[in-house]
C-alpha cells in the first residue's frame, strides 16, 4: 500500500503554468526497501550494453582517425 502524506505550501514555491502563479505541493512519499534498491540500481548499465553496436559511420570515422594518427606517428619517427 502506498502511503502520501501532503504537508503544507511553502510560500516560496511557485509553478508557472499557462502564466499563471499556482502554489506548488510538497508530497512526502514513503518507499519500500524493495524499491529503494530498484532506484539505487538505475544508474548502472546493464550487461547488454557492451553486446550493442556502434553506427557503422561513427566507427568507420574512429577507424579512420586512429589510422591517420598512427601514419603521421610513423612518419614522425622515420624522420627522427
Amino acid at each position: 500500500m502506498v502511503s502520501i502524506g501532503i504537508t503544507t505550501v511553502n510560500p516560496g514555491l511557485l509553478a508557472h503554468v499557462n502564466e499563471k502563479l499556482i502554489p506548488g505541493l510538497a508530497i512526502d512519499y514513503r518507499k519500500t526497501e524493495a524499491e529503494q534498491g530498484m532506484l539505487l540500481n538505475l544508474h548502472k548499465t546493464g550487461w547488454t550494453e557492451g553486446l550493442k553496436m556502434r553506427d557503422h559511420s561513427e566507427m568507420h570515422e574512429g577507424n579512420e582517425q586512429a589510422v591517420k594518427v598512427c601514419y603521421t606517428t610513423c612518419q614522425l619517427d622515420r624522420a627522427s
